[in-house]
This record gives C-alpha cells, structure tokens and sequence, in this order.
C-alpha cells in the first residue's frame, strides 16, 4: 500500500492510503491540485499529477511506476 497525497498550491488538503490493488480514491472540492506519491527515501517525491476538478466529476491520476 502507498500513500497519496493532494496538494492546492503547497498545502496539504487530503491523503489516503491505496488498497491492496493500488487503487485510491478522494473526494476533492473543485479546484486545480497536484497529486503527489511521496518516497520513504532521499530523493522525495517517487511521482507526482497536475489535475483539474470540476464539480459533478471523477479525474484520474495514475502512477504505474511509483506503486511498483
């Protein structure tokens, strides 16, 4: 399992734990956010999504190299 965090601008508004599957899920207001998958290592960040929500809407990030 692995953390995901949602950032607007540099704060921290929302982080969840992935499933089993590598699968997650947020409820976020509309706004523009970056999705970041933080590392347990010196190099920081593993991957991070600019994304867009918009009301009434489901958006994907995926991160096929930072859940591996």
């Amino acid at each position: 399992m692995v953390n995901v965090e949602a950032y607007s601008d540099s704060e921290l508004v929302a982080s969840v734990m992935t499933n089993a599957s590598h699968e997650y899920t947020m409820q976020l207001p509309p706004g523009t956010y970056t999705i970041r998958v933080p590392a347990n290592a010196p190099q920081g960040v593993v991957d991070s999504d600019q994304l867009t929500v918009t009301a009434n809407r489901a958006v994907e990030a995926d991160f096929p190299n930072a859940c591996k």
